[in-house]
């Protein structure tokens, strides 16, 4: 059974709420509102453990016959292998990352930006005033979940010697952040 990364298991969530038009929604509306519309195949504790209690950064295992049918019933997918194909592609293109296309002055309060390359190296930060992020999620050492940092731009640094065939995918980049 797949393992789920935090990311894939915030990605099936946002689908789910934007299916049901309850994106953003305290997750107990959503937990509630999934309960009565599927009160035969959803149980609560299986919501619960998706929406109110996710495995903090860590990978979540879950039972393959449960998300058949989440992604099937909810979603429309004939089982977890479509969707996922679905999603690996949608993750792809969301979270390739250019440390250029980032620019802090055009950010909201309360963006949130990815740095990195998903599923193995990345970090999520919530933009919260001026230069000031809050890390939300992170796989990166130097980014730890809760911590706050100041950051005006933010750059790639890799050494020549392990690019993949010398051609700019790196295989343990730097991500870098500076004030100023």
């Amino acid at each position: 059974m797949p393992d789920l990364y935090p990311t894939e298991l915030k990605f099936l969530r946002r689908e789910i709420e934007d299916k049901i038009n309850k994106l953003g929604k305290p997750a107990v509306d959503i937990v509630s509102y999934l309960q009565k519309q599927y009160p035969d195949s959803l149980r609560k504790s299986t919501l619960d453990r998706i929406w109110r209690h996710p495995d903090n950064g860590q990978n979540s295992t879950h039972i393959e016959n449960t998300l058949n049918m989440i992604v099937s019933k909810i979603l429309g997918y004939d089982n977890w292998d479509e969707f996922n194909d679905y999603m690996q592609k949608s993750l792809k293109e969301e979270l390739l990352f250019n440390p250029d296309s980032i620019i802090v002055d055009d950010l909201n309060v309360g963006d949130i930006i990815t740095l990195g390359w998903h599923p193995r190296y990345y970090c999520k930060l919530k933009y919260i005033n001026y230069d000031e992020f809050e890390v939300i999620e992170s796989v990166i050492k130097e980014f730890i979940t809760g911590e706050f940092i100041d950051a005006h731009y933010f750059y790639v640094e890799y050494d020549d010697q392990i690019k993949k065939d010398g051609k700019g995918f790196p295989l343990y980049p730097t991500i870098g952040y500076s004030i100023g």
